[in-house]
């Protein structure tokens, strides 16, 4: 599998969890303010399905070096660690194919990061 990462801003798609059915984010910052994720959303595109797309919680932020993990429905009845992350209740899973497309897309609608995946 091919992947590549793009980041614009200190939010990046550390990576999609296939095993767990999970998106994981992460603030990069080592100090400052905590980001706010409030009206931000992750798009997903796997080859030339319907687009999956997570809207964050409105008063959640990540503090600097922070980790979030987003499950989907399937993923958070697959591990215990859901606790320290975000389910995304109505996406019951992440999917997977030949060509996925992860976007995280910030309140102002530009995209701050991309993960892209390909099976070859």
């Amino acid at each position: 599998m091919t992947v590549q990462k793009i980041a614009r801003g200190p939010i990046s798609l550390d990576l999609v969890d296939l095993e767990n059915d999970s998106v994981v984010l992460v603030n990069e910052r080592y100090s400052g303010n905590e980001q706010s994720l409030q009206n931000w959303s992750i798009h997903r595109q796997i080859d030339q399905q319907p687009e999956i797309v997570y809207q964050f919680p409105s008063e959640y932020s990540l503090k600097p070096r922070q980790t979030v993990r987003i499950f989907s429905k399937r993923g958070s009845q697959l591990t215990s660690s859901v606790s320290n992350g975000l389910v995304a209740d109505k996406i019951d899973t992440w999917s997977i194919g030949q060509h996925m497309i992860t976007r995280l897309i910030d309140d102002h609608n530009e995209e701050k990061a991309v993960l892209t995946q390909i099976f070859q």
